[in-house]
């Protein structure tokens, strides 16, 4: 499933990827695309690969991955709050990993089909003739269409009486027979200052556009990372960087590329890119360090590299309270 995050206020379109494959292996690719700059060529373009309780994430344009087991059998948040399973209220069957939540409300509909504090009603008449509306108090409201096998419609998510987020359907594609996904929806925000809710005009707005689902056309081989030459290996908590695959000269001219594609046209930042050449370089040296934060290069550090990636992807942080 590909998915692109309509501009706004950015001159940037973020674009994400999501593959998943039987109950336990799911990859979510996430970038930027503007300019002349493709999605794949972006240098902060990073990947996050789920099998089983083991998370990948790897930034493919700077050669750089992590990997680490998940502490507890829930998402990490970054793909736990993708827009698309608020759009579309879909999460696989029998899943190993729970599915997504907004609070303490699941987004998946099976969900809320099969919990007992929703009731459930039908319009019979009507414009409306046909939907099914499943409400819980006033904290969740669904509505479901019935001739599109019941695929979203719209849904209201609320707190303490105020309507935090408003999500309409306005299309449909046909994935397999009698199954329907949202293609295109609107996901209207409520202020967090406490001005206007997702119910009332002029609420901030984020349109989401499924460009392609393809289904039953995987294979488990997709999943799987093999670090690519020059490859380093980095844990946030440790402070540890270390190459694991040799690289040299090609290795070194492709991360330039792609990091002068990327920033060519912001001269402010051209001091970043030299430093993340030199630690690039650094790494095809074969240079290891266990105390990053005493070897600096080019203008900055090993730390301010290592504390950006995991930004570039909120991904990396889990639910169980470490520090991200």
């Amino acid at each position: 499933m590909r998915l692109r995050k309509e501009p706004g206020l950015l001159e940037a379109s973020l674009r994400t990827q999501i593959d998943i494959f039987g109950g336990d292996r799911l990859s979510v690719s996430t970038s930027k695309e503007f300019g002349d700059v493709s999605w794949a060529e972006y240098y902060a373009r990073n990947r996050v690969m789920l099998i089983g309780d083991e998370m990948t994430i790897d930034w493919p344009a700077l050669r750089v991955f992590e990997r680490r087991q998940l502490t507890h059998p829930v998402l990490p948040n970054g793909i736990e709050e993708l827009m698309f399973w608020r759009g579309t209220g879909w999460w696989p069957m029998a899943f190993s990993l729970r599915a997504p939540y907004w609070g303490d409300v699941s987004l998946n509909l099976l969900d809320a089909v099969s919990d007992d504090r929703y009731s459930l009603s039908e319009e019979r008449e009507g414009p409306c003739e046909g939907y099914i509306t499943l409400a819980r108090n006033a904290v969740d409201r669904i509505t479901l269409s019935r001739e599109m096998g019941f695929a979203l419609v719209e849904r209201v998510l609320s707190s303490n009486g105020r309507a935090d987020m408003r999500i309409v359907a306005t299309a449909y594609r046909s994935i397999v027979p009698a199954f329907w996904l949202p293609s295109e929806f609107d996901i209207y925000l409520a202020d967090e200052t406490g001005g206007r809710d997702a119910l009332q005009d002029g609420a901030r707005t984020v349109h989401i556009t499924v460009e392609s689902v393809r289904a039953n056309s995987l294979e488990s081989s997709s999943f799987q990372y093999l670090p690519p030459p020059g490859a380093a290996r980095f844990s946030r908590y440790e402070e540890d960087w270390t190459q694991v695959v040799a690289g040299g000269l090609d290795m070194l001219t492709d991360v330039a590329s792609a990091l002068c594609r990327s920033y060519d046209a912001n001269r402010n930042r051209q001091w970043y890119v030299v430093g993340v050449l030199s630690v690039v370089l650094a790494g095809a040296l074969g240079v290891r360090s266990r105390r990053l934060s005493s070897a600096r290069r080019g203008g900055t550090s090993f730390p301010r590299l290592r504390g950006s990636l995991p930004s570039m992807h909120p991904a990396v942080t889990e639910r169980d309270g470490e520090p991200a």
